[in-house]
């Protein structure tokens, strides 16, 4: 009993005895168990590289974090630049990959070896690269301003052509109703192989319903017979051009024309120079397509807009037609 007691003294008491102390083992073990609690709390609430650093303080084999994973690059694809660090990713069959991905230059987006996020919120991480300038005009597709680039194109790779990120027609489907682009009134639905981009542009164009130039190759790709100058002499054709009479919506009143009627006739030709004469009567009923056609040759009058007839007057009574003028 006295060794007992000499090895474990009695508490003290008031007289100033050194207090009591816990013995190893138990504080041992309640700095283990805290640590544990600690250690699981980490892992349960922390992100991703502290559950390995606390991980990796009791295992070993933990795998380290080395930054995003990309995959592996092909042999045959381009290599980074050695001024830029940058090259245009390989050939590919179908499909497109933005440049950096690619060449796994992911620091140009994501900067920093465990940095997740962008280096720039919102639309503008775009513009870290490209220029804004490239991509706006007098008409601007609002999504562009106000969502960014990240609406329509994918960051990293796609299926499709310039990253975007579905198949053309139901991309732009997701926005505009399909009622608005399928019209039969004036026009034929839309050819199933006929792009939207065929005829507008994505970003921006001089026009308010972001048509492209319309000129006699694009609009001759589906409409061969009415631009070609063989059949048709009117000068905006002559020029090249089909903007001058059409620059109209999908549907409306006067979908695809400038105006209606006459009144496109007009913005162009003088209307003194045809009304009265011999062959156009007051008050009557007949429109300027009643006898051209403005694309080429009319069944009923062969002469061209804005220019004298090239067939004879009707005959006089009892003499010969005149010369045409």
């Amino acid at each position: 009993m006295a060794r007992r007691a000499a090895a474990h003294p009695a508490s003290p008491g008031p007289a100033g005895r050194r207090p009591m102390r816990s013995p190893p083992r138990v504080a041992w073990g309640r700095w283990l168990v805290g640590l544990v609690a600690a250690s699981g709390l980490a892992i349960a609430c922390g992100s991703a590289a502290k559950r390995r650093e606390v991980l990796s303080f009791f295992f070993d084999g933990v795998e380290e974090d080395e930054g995003p994973r990309v995959p592996p690059l092909p042999d045959d694809a381009a290599r980074p630049d050695a001024t830029t660090g940058v090259a245009a990713p390989p050939p590919r069959a179908s499909g497109s990959t933005h440049a950096p991905f690619a060449n796994r230059a992911c620091y140009l987006c994501h900067p920093g070896s465990r940095v997740g996020g962008l280096a720039v919120r919102g639309p503008d991480i775009c513009l870290d690269c490209h220029d804004l300038a490239d991509f706006t005009g007098p008409f601007t597709h609002a999504p562009l301003l106000s969502e960014g680039c990240g609406l329509c194109h994918e960051p990293h790779e796609s299926r499709e052509r310039h990253l975007v990120r579905g198949p053309e027609g139901a991309l732009c489907r997701r926005c505009h109703d399909v009622s608005d682009v399928q019209y039969t009134a004036w026009h034929a639905p839309i050819p199933a192989d006929v792009r939207c981009t065929h005829c507008h542009d994505p970003h921006s164009a001089p026009s308010r319903q972001l048509l492209r130039t319309l000129d006699a190759a694009r609009c001759g790709s589906c409409h061969p017979r009415q631009v070609d100058p063989a059949l048709a002499n009117h000068a905006p054709i002559n020029a090249g051009t089909c903007t001058p009479c059409h620059t109209g919506d999908h549907r409306g009143a006067r979908p695809y024309l400038s105006d209606r009627g006459d009144a496109l006739c007009l913005m162009c030709h003088d209307a003194s120079a045809l009304s009265g004469g011999a062959y156009h009567l007051p008050g009557s009923a007949a429109t300027c397509t009643s006898c051209h056609d403005p694309h080429g040759p009319s069944p009923a009058n062969r002469r061209e807009l804005g220019t004298p007839p090239r067939s004879p007057r009707p005959p006089t009574p009892g003499g010969a037609p005149d010369a045409a003028r």
